[in-house]
């Protein structure tokens, strides 16, 4: 089953099913059936649920599920889950797995985050220091990809999204991009801790672009992230397209009140950070963004899709 367009796939409901998943990726990756799940649920697992060798070069990789979040009264998933501190915590306990690792992985059904990325780099430097494995994380993001290269996966596991295809995943695929979106720095940093100067007015452009066409592109090399079947007002459910709609209004007022600050000197940008010069103004602008994600998150909640997270 060969597709350019996404769909946008629920996690499993079950623990038990995503760690099913999980086992079916690392076979898939690292093309081996030699890959299998550790232990059971409550047994001492040090750290890791399925493990596997990658093919030809036998690289020992451990992989600790994290199905993340709790769910509501309809199943749906619910903001929480894999933090920094509990990343730490995950990485000490598979030191003492049997015989060593060579590769450590998280895998998580919740949404990428930068703050457990850069986690992840900085415990594998440090570990390499030391000699030991390297980390890793896989989002649902990832998850999402590896589906949509194999047919067969995608098919066994989601069948029932398959057959429904039409309305549904025409509005799911465009609110996963929006969801995707939301989820990048632009959405999830204060200004004043800013780091990468006119990055962030080129963010919030990059982002009414997403919502505007269902396009969503790198903002350094300018190749498409993800594409959906059109922008907001494309979504056939009113509600869903109506929050959207108020996403993109917030979006472009954060956009024009930071291009005044800028042209006033309230707030300077430099290479490498945004200094504000008016206390006020920079928080009114987190404070629109912050509202944009909470227009975005009343469509993702409706759809029964996972809310971005965000620290402004």
């Amino acid at each position: 089953m060969k597709s350019q367009i996404t769909m946008a796939l629920p996690p499993p409901l079950l623990w038990q099913d995503f760690e099913q998943l999980t086992l079916d990726m690392a076979r898939f990756i690292y093309k081996t059936e030699n890959a299998y799940k550790y232990g059971n649920q409550g047994a001492i697992q040090n750290g890791v649920d399925v493990f596997c060798r990658s093919e030809p070069e036998g690289t020992r990789i451990g992989i600790q599920c994290k199905r993340s979040g709790k769910t509501d009264a309809l199943g749906r998933m619910k903001p929480g889950g894999l933090t920094v501190a509990g990343l730490a915590n995950e990485v000490a306990a598979a030191e003492s797995y049997p015989n060593g690792l060579d590769h450590y992985i998280i895998a998580t059904t919740q949404s990428r985050k930068t703050k457990l990325q850069d986690e992840a780099n900085r415990l594998t430097e440090r570990n390499l220091a030391a000699g030991k494995f390297r980390i890793q994380i896989w989002f649902w993001e990832d998850f999402i990809s590896a589906l949509h290269r194999s047919g067969e996966m995608l098919n066994y596991y989601y069948a029932h999204v398959l057959e429904l295809k039409g309305m549904y995943s025409a509005d799911h695929q465009i609110l996963h991009l929006f969801q995707m979106a939301f989820s990048r720095p632009a959405f999830g940093i204060k200004l004043c801790n800013e780091d990468t100067g006119p990055g962030l007015g080129e963010a919030l452009r990059d982002t009414e672009t997403a919502l505007n066409t269902g396009h969503l592109r790198d903002r350094v090399t300018k190749h498409s992230i993800l594409v959906a079947p059109g922008g907001y007002l494309m979504i056939t459910n009113q509600d869903w397209r109506n929050h959207a709609t108020e996403a993109r209004k917030i979006v472009i007022q954060a956009r024009a009140a930071l291009t005044r600050a800028v042209k006033t000197k309230d707030i300077l940008i430099y290479p490498d950070r945004i200094v504000a010069m008016n206390g006020s103004i920079a928080a009114s602008i987190d404070g629109l963004r912050k509202m944009a994600i909470e227009r975005i998150n009343q469509a993702l909640n409706g759809a029964g899709m996972q809310e971005v997270e965000t620290d402004l």
